[in-house]
């Protein structure tokens, strides 16, 4: 199996936990509507659907990152001659993507694996080790970052062939 295929599963992988994250939030949620409507409450369903949010947000940012749905202001960049246009793509967005994302994991690292040494918890009432929400939040950085990095070479490439043909 190629790296980009296997890269690819990964990414349609996180994408699906981020989806399943949804569904035990939904779960959760209508737990505690349907137990307060009989007087009475779940202690739980509060801090473990804030909890399950980290994941929702984080590991689906790698498919993103692969379909190109994120924000991006590419109005300057379609004005521009195609060659330009792609080397301001390549070096500005994809290098600003990779860097950006590399500077969030190593911080990430630095917390989460400061949470588990240090046995942090949330302060709900469950008291949960907050490593658990980390390492989903670790993983989405981390396929993002790979994947950022596959999208950058793309970009590059892609910039080294966009008027060659018209150079020679």
């Amino acid at each position: 199996m190629s790296s980009t295929r296997t890269l690819r599963i990964l990414d349609r992988l996180a994408l699906i936990v981020g989806g399943l994250a949804v569904v035990v939030i939904l779960v959760l949620v209508l737990a505690e509507i349907t137990v307060r409507a009989a007087g009475s409450g779940l202690p739980f369903t509060s801090e473990y659907s804030s909890l399950a949010m980290a994941w929702l947000i984080f590991l689906p940012l790698a498919e993103v990152t692969r379909r190109r749905t994120h924000i991006a202001a590419d109005f300057l960049v379609e004005r521009m001659n195609p060659r330009l246009g792609a080397w301001v793509t390549a070096l500005g967005a994809s290098l600003f993507l990779v860097l950006y994302v590399a500077a969030l994991f190593y911080v990430g690292w630095t917390v989460t694996a400061n949470s588990f040494a240090e046995n942090i918890r949330s302060q709900g009432l469950m008291m949960t080790p907050l490593f658990y929400p980390q390492v989903g939040m670790m993983v989405g950085l981390g396929l993002m970052l790979l994947r950022a990095s596959v999208e950058l070479a793309r970009s590059v490439v892609t910039a080294l062939h966009v008027g060659a043909d018209t150079a020679a």
